[in-house]
């Protein structure tokens, strides 16, 4: 089964479902990143990388806040395989 995805419609996903309060939704954003910018390297490059970067960075800076979940090691995981792509 093949799933047709344009990558266009990254930012939107991402922006809709990066504060989602369900935990579950938050960590699957994080991981699929990598995900995406390995199928579609160029365009995530060239549209996405500082949007998606900006927010793993963001999701680090908020592991010493005690409100929210520890999402840090998903983040750098995740940087880590956008750094390989």
């Amino acid at each position: 089964m093949h799933v047709c995805f344009s990558p266009f419609r990254l930012l939107a996903v991402h922006s809709r479902y990066k504060s989602n309060p369900n935990r579950l939704i938050r960590r699957t954003v994080i991981n699929l990143l990598p995900r995406l910018a390995h199928y579609f390297p160029d365009q995530f490059v060239q549209n996405y990388l500082n949007v998606c970067m900006s927010y793993l960075l963001e999701t680090l800076k908020k592991i010493n806040d005690t409100n929210t979940v520890n999402y840090g090691s998903y983040a750098l995981i995740s940087m880590g395989e956008i750094a390989l792509v």
